[in-house]
């Protein structure tokens, strides 16, 4: 399984906006989020392990807590995952 965490792992900066480190605001931040998601669920992927790839990511780039905390609440927002037209 560790080769599998890793591989989705990797494609955790896929889902945020280069400059503002912003979850799924972009279009295809959002069709990268919900590939990575569904992926997840394929694999039988732990919610909480989920969670950790991108707060481990988020803490790799330097953001604070706050920064952290709120974009962890979008991650868990489902509404997140559908474009927004």
């Amino acid at each position: 399984m560790n080769q599998n965490v890793d591989d989705l792992r990797s494609l955790v900066s896929g889902c945020f906006g280069d400059m503002d480190l912003t979850f799924a605001t972009h279009s295809l931040d959002v069709q990268r989020a919900k590939d990575l998601l569904i992926q997840c669920l394929e694999r039988d992927i732990p919610l909480r392990t989920y969670l950790s790839f991108f707060e481990d990511y988020l803490t790799d780039t330097g953001a604070s807590k706050e920064h952290i905390r709120q974009q962890l609440d979008r991650v868990k927002n489902l509404s997140s995952y559908f474009t927004k037209n």
